[in-house]
């Protein structure tokens, strides 16, 4: 049988283990709905992007390439770069 000081100090480790992963669990909650957030946020860009990019396609018979860096969203023609919108 352990003397009562020692499931005392077991009691308290377990207890700082606990909150030390719930602190974490919390921070990867908030992380995964920041990433969601952004997600829907790139997603509505795109959309938007893709409808501007066939339009300018259709206007100047180009080919294109849609690329998304950082906060910022990039139409690419052979001969220019249009920024379209810092998100």
């Amino acid at each position: 049988m352990k003397p009562l000081h020692k499931v005392q100090e077991d009691t308290e480790s377990l207890k700082q283990m606990l909150a030390g992963l719930t602190s974490g669990f919390q921070r990867n909650v908030a992380l995964a709905d920041k990433l969601k957030a952004d997600t829907a946020k790139v997603m509505s860009w795109f959309c938007i992007v893709m409808a501007l990019g066939e339009s300018l396609f259709a206007q100047y018979k180009a080919s294109y390439h849609v690329s998304v860096h950082s906060t910022k969203v990039y139409i690419v023609f052979p001969v220019s770069i249009f920024i379209v919108s810092s998100l």
